[in-house]
């Protein structure tokens, strides 16, 4: 949902012309987390205007050859294509199958070229590419310090998503147990947890209707939500476009 108001915001700010006007393409996995993705992106973009001319399921890590599902997406010519598939390996092929033949789209592939093993596979061929997390560090001293430790610590750089994701998670628990006084009080630490504001890697946490909320689409405040961070990947490199002020 995040990312079609972020193709919104683009719009409405001249920093995006859709060639074929508010038009785009889904290609989804079916299970259960990749069809959440892809039809909350479908429902909100048609909510603010957007004409969905194509949505084609496949199943994740069978993929052999992404041809047949980009023709279909060349005949029907859209200005954005959104794809929700969480293996890196298989996002990297459709990079380089697109790259041998491109379609005249903004394409966003969710997480997966946060994976570092993306860039490997896909060399130059990723510039272009767009994608998002709620999960990733901040380009700030707080992120930058934290990468610092885990190279120092793993001798190798972390993925931009699920690790820093994971290591705010753990603090955000660690907290409330020393509030709650009781790891074993499940209860009163899930209270603990929905009453306390952390400030980790990947922004601010705080909690509503026991979720996590995320900045800048449900909370205005960047010290009170996750970062909806999107990168687009320019000259083999990782850039932050969005949002401000980290971007």
């Amino acid at each position: 949902g995040g990312f079609a108001r972020y193709l919104n915001y683009l719009v409405e700010n001249g920093l995006f012309e859709p060639p074929r006007g508010k038009t785009a393409a889904i290609l989804a996995g079916d299970d259960t987390y990749s069809a959440f993705i892809g039809n909350t992106f479908n429902d909100t973009a048609q909510e603010l205007g957007w004409e969905i001319l194509l949505k084609e399921a496949f199943t994740v890590a069978t993929v052999a050859d992404w041809g047949p599902m980009l023709s279909k997406v060349r005949d029907v010519n859209p200005s954005v294509l959104f794809t929700a598939d969480y293996n890196p390996a298989e996002n990297a092929a459709l990079t380089n199958t697109l790259a041998a033949n491109p379609i005249p789209a903004l394409v966003y592939q969710h997480y997966g070229p946060s994976v570092p093993e993306y860039l490997e596979l896909t060399g130059e061929n990723a510039n272009g590419i767009i994608w998002a997390t709620v999960l990733g560090f901040l380009p700030d001293k707080i992120g930058l310090d934290w990468v610092a430790a885990y190279e120092a610590k793993f001798g190798q750089t972390p993925g931009y998503a699920n690790a820093p994701g994971g290591y705010d998670q753990v603090w955000v628990w660690a907290k409330a147990v020393a509030l709650a006084g009781d790891p074993f009080d499940y209860k009163k630490v899930a209270r603990m947890t929905e009453m306390g504001i952390h400030r980790g890697t990947t922004g601010g946490s705080s909690f509503e209707d026991h979720g996590g909320r995320c900045y800048p689409w449900q909370v205005n405040d960047p010290s009170l939500g996750q970062s909806h961070t999107i990168y687009q990947i320019q000259d083999g490199q990782q850039v932050l476009v969005f949002p401000d002020p980290y971007s």
